[in-house]
Order: structure tokens, then C-alpha cells, then sequence
């Protein structure tokens, strides 16, 4: 009897370790809406609906998944931003999870006349 529980509790602790090893990445996404209109989010072109909502003169911060078990690089993550009045796109840009990481993900939407301008973190390129 005490064998088999020694096996067990070998076999749950293997495997208890071995979910340590696969790690689940996240990037934290930063996005300051100064305009006085609701943006979507969006993670893939042609979606519907927001996935998340960027209120009008608010501040949002969330943290997307990228993916488990391989390193940051591996993943590229893409941030569309819509104004959901009318569905128009004012954002769209891919880098893999570690530049958003090493860029802080921080996007900054402001309005000039009718005109969005968003500005992100990433470096040039």
C-alpha cells in the first residue's frame, strides 16, 4: 500500500512540475482614448463586433494571452483598433509579444478634426 501511494503521489508531483514548464504568455496592453468616441479592439481582420471596448476620454489596460510554452518571440500579437460608430479602422499593426513586452504596449488615440491618430510604444521599423 505504501508503494502505490508513493507512486502516486510521484506521478502528481511530475506532473504538477511539469505544468510549471509550460508557460502561458501575456502581454499587457495599455490604451488611452482621448477622443469622445468608443473604440473596438480587435485581434484579427474581418472580426465583428469588439472584442474589447475602449470607452470615449478613458484609460484601458488588459492582458491578452499569446500563446504557452515557447518563448515571447514566437508569437506575433496584432492590435486593430475600430471606431465602432461607423466601423472604420484607424489601427493596425503586428509585432511578436516580447516587442509589445519590451515597448510597454501603451497606444495613445487622439483626434485631429476628422482625422484618428494613434500613436504606440513599439520602436520604429
Amino acid at each position: 500500500m505504501r508503494f502505490v501511494s508513493a507512486v502516486v503521489l510521484f506521478g502528481l508531483a511530475t506532473f504538477f512540475a511539469g505544468c510549471d514548464t509550460v508557460r502561458h504568455s501575456e502581454v499587457k496592453m495599455t490604451v488611452l482614448n482621448t477622443t469622445d468616441f468608443l473604440i473596438c479592439y480587435h485581434l484579427s481582420e474581418g472580426e465583428t463586433g469588439c472584442s474589447a471596448e475602449i470607452k470615449p476620454n478613458d484609460k484601458t489596460t488588459w492582458r491578452p494571452g499569446c500563446g504557452y510554452g515557447a518563448k515571447d518571440e514566437a508569437f506575433d500579437y496584432t492590435v486593430i483598433l475600430i471606431v465602432a460608430s461607423d466601423g472604420h479602422e484607424i489601427y493596425n499593426r503586428t509585432a511578436n509579444c516580447k516587442e509589445w513586452n519590451d515597448a510597454h504596449g501603451t497606444l495613445i488615440i487622439k483626434q485631429s478634426g476628422d482625422e484618428f491618430v494613434v500613436t504606440d510604444s513599439l520602436p520604429e521599423g
